[in-house]
């Protein structure tokens, strides 16, 4: 005697109650950037960057981006078609660790989480007691992501 085979009954639809499902809306419109950018963070494409009012700079990595913003995610930034173009593109957003630093001959020193401007050589010398700055480390650009004092004191 063989297995009957037990066929389901083809169910039936049933009609839905509500509305109909909502038209997701149309893709956002990405405008170009405004020629100035207030302080804080923006995107273009899927790059972030952060925008100190003169000048911008780009998060090298997601970690970066993390370490730097305390942000894991980008929900909510705006998103630009274009960069801002009266403002200075700086190559990559960076925290200065504690110490001296120097861009070109300008001489800087940063507490770990703001900088200021070493405004003369005497200064220098007086605060430090050397009369170079043979070997401090040197950066092409100003770590913009951290506030400045101005000139140390």
């Amino acid at each position: 005697m063989q297995t009957p085979v037990v066929v389901a009954p083809t169910p039936v639809p049933s009609p839905t109650t509500g509305a109909a499902p909502a038209t997701p809306p149309p893709p956002a419109v990405v405008e170009p950037a405004p020629a100035v950018l207030a302080a804080g963070l923006f995107m273009k494409d899927a790059v972030v960057y952060f925008s100190d009012g003169v000048r911008y700079c780009s998060f090298s990595s997601s970690e970066s981006y993390r370490e730097l913003t305390g942000r894991v995610s980008t929900d909510g930034l705006a998103i630009f078609s274009t960069l801002p173009s009266q403002m200075i593109g700086v190559r990559y957003c960076f925290r200065a660790s504690e110490g001296l630093f120097k861009i070109g001959a300008d001489i800087y020193y940063s507490n770990g989480t703001g900088y200021c401007y070493i405004p003369s050589m005497e200064f220098f010398t007086a605060r430090t007691g050397r009369i170079n700055a043979d070997g401090i480390r040197e950066f092409t650009d100003l770590p913009i992501v951290m506030p400045t004092g101005g000139e140390c004191n």
